[in-house]
């Protein structure tokens, strides 16, 4: 399974779009030959070789993947619903930085107003201005949007409402949330780890356990949905350009 798609039509989505893109055939062309040459690149460095591996072997993409590139909704420890903008939004603020480095004989350039672009031919500070800008943009993004999101979840608490043993040392788990659980996953109860199986979202799940005398009502399960991110270096290759 290859990553999220990303081509040059999602480049010019939003904030990130220009026209010089969209007008111009051959930088069109060279566009997205950047984009299927440092796509993985960029995402392999941002979430790190284990978890980018992860997602290339999913097939089809789990829907905490899905979330973490296109962006969600999620809720932080207080009770507090956030958004998360994703990774998508992040690598075009990078690709549009990288492209203008270096393609910095660009005559025309985008100037970006909300959502909108105007074309107008900009010298080569005034557009490495706007190529920084918009690497800043990325980094906030990153750095204060999406790294919390991550963080949340790379271990996650949901509280056991009631079990039953299903006989064959099979327990039937009863919870009401079961946000990023996958069948063969691995979650904790009481220091013990076990196999989900069965999951029924928001719902259910199965685990083997020998014992039959067991009541796991009012425990907590965890598990790590993002065990495998790495906390990205702001400090030293993702820092903003002082401009």
């Amino acid at each position: 399974m290859a990553l999220p798609q990303f081509d040059i039509e999602e480049q010019k989505k939003g904030y990130w779009r220009t026209v010089a893109y969209a007008n111009q055939g051959h930088l069109s062309e060279w566009l997205q030959e950047y984009i299927n040459e440092f796509y993985p690149t960029f995402i392999r460095e941002i979430v790190g070789a284990d978890a980018f591996l992860e997602i290339e072997a999913q097939d089809p993409l789990q829907q905490k993947y899905i979330d973490l590139f296109n962006g969600s909704y999620w809720t932080d420890t207080k009770g507090c619903k956030l958004y998360q903008d994703g990774l998508l939004d992040v690598v075009r603020g990078f690709f549009y930085f990288y492209f203008v480095r270096d393609t910095s004989t660009i005559g025309d350039g985008g100037h970006a107003s909300s959502i909108q672009e105007t074309s107008n031919t900009v010298d080569r500070y005034q557009l490495g201005s706007i190529a920084a800008e918009r690497w800043n943009a990325s980094i906030i993004v990153l750095a204060k949007n999406i790294t919390p999101y991550i963080h949340r979840f790379s271990s996650y608490t949901i509280q056991i409402s009631s079990s039953s043993f299903l006989g064959g040392g099979q327990y039937q788990i009863n919870v009401s949330d079961t946000t990023y659980l996958y069948d063969n996953d691995e979650v904790e109860i009481e220091g013990e780890k076990y196999v989900v199986q069965s999951l029924v979202d928001d719902t259910s799940f199965v685990i083997s356990e020998i014992d039959n005398s067991l009541d796991f009502a009012g425990l907590n399960a965890t598990y790590e949905p993002f065990k495998d991110f790495p906390t990205p270096d702001f400090i030293g290759k993702y820092s903003p350009i002082i401009l």
